[in-house]
Parts: C-alpha cells; sequence; structure tokens
C-alpha cells in the first residue's frame, strides 16, 4: 500500500502492477482481452485462408475484419513495439529476429488485405481490378503469412501457454480493494 499525503491528510492509495497480467490467478481484464483477441485472430485467419470453406463473399468480408483487427492488435502492443523498436541496437538475436518476424508479418498482412480489397468481386466490387498481378500478390502474401504467422505464434508460445494455463486456473480472482 502506498501513501499519499494531501494538505496534513495521509490517503492510502494501492498500487497498481505494471503488468496488465496479475502475479497470481486468472488474468486482468486488457490480459485477458488480448488473450481472446489473439486467438480469435488466429482461428478466424486459420478459417479465412480456406476459400473453398468458406466461400468468396465469407472469404472477402471476413478478410476486411481481420484487416481491421490486427490494427486494433497493432495499436493495442503499441507499447511492446515500441519498447523492441528501442532496444533493438543492444537487444540479443532472438529479440532481433522477433521483431524482423513482426514486421515482415505486418508489412505482408497490409500487403494482403490490400490485395484482397483490390481484386474485391463481392465486398468492394467497384474496386475490383482485372489486373492479375494483384491476384498474384494476394495469393503470394497469404503463402508467405501462413509461414510467418507459425513462426510468430512459435515465439509467442511462451506467452500463448502462460496466458491459457491463467485462463484455465481455477484460482480466485481478489476483488480492487480486498
Amino acid at each position: 500500500m502506498a501513501y499519499m499525503e494531501f494538505s496534513g491528510t495521509a490517503v492510502s492509495i494501492a498500487r497498481v502492477p505494471a503488468s496488465p497480467v496479475r502475479a497470481r490467478g486468472r488474468l486482468s481484464g486488457l490480459a485477458a482481452f488480448n488473450y481472446v483477441l489473439d486467438l480469435a485472430l488466429i482461428v478466424a485467419f486459420l478459417v479465412d485462408w480456406n476459400l473453398r470453406f468458406t466461400g468468396l463473399t465469407v472469404h472477402e468480408w471476413l478478410g476486411i475484419v481481420l484487416g481491421g483487427v490486427i490494427f486494433l492488435h497493432t495499436v493495442l502492443h503499441w507499447d511492446w513495439i515500441v519498447r523492441t523498436v528501442r532496444r533493438l541496437l543492444t537487444a540479443h538475436s532472438r529479440q532481433r529476429f522477433t521483431a524482423a518476424v513482426n514486421l515482415l508479418l505486418f508489412v505482408d498482412i497490409v500487403l494482403l488485405v490490400a490485395s484482397g480489397i483490390l481484386i474485391s468481386r463481392v465486398a468492394v466490387p467497384g474496386l475490383a481490378d482485372s489486373d492479375q498481378f494483384w491476384r498474384w500478390l494476394h495469393i503470394k502474401t497469404a503463402e508467405v503469412s501462413r509461414i510467418l504467422l507459425g513462426v510468430h505464434i512459435a515465439l509467442s508460445w511462451r506467452w500463448l501457454w502462460a496466458m491459457t494455463k491463467r485462463t484455465l486456473s481455477r484460482a480466485p480472482i481478489p476483488e480492487a480493494g480486498a
């Protein structure tokens, strides 16, 4: 418990942990949201990747939604991105490799979504371009994204496993102020 003094009156203030993940027990709100968002992204990507399974309409709309959710994912992890970029000059090779994979995955996903929108026949048909380059780019970036996503998940495996164990934990979450 930390104490602050205002005009001679002591006021106690509960310390807020620096990490969104609680020391013991289940996940805090932000960590739980990030965990669910990450799992949803993985599942949605795998579903959307199989055009025969989804059909063209679902594939196009789910791809556009995925693009927006990946943007949200990037915004939510922006502080980690900034810290990682700042440490790159002194980072270990694994951290540099992780940063490179994440950057390549981000660029690949941007190209994947953009090319998908440009060849769209259902979701945004007015932008449809008959140029085969965009279709080729969409197919190639989809293939590359599978590899990069697999590496990204492998590099994040410890975090995913820790979050899964916390999610499945039956330990009670103490209420604020308890």
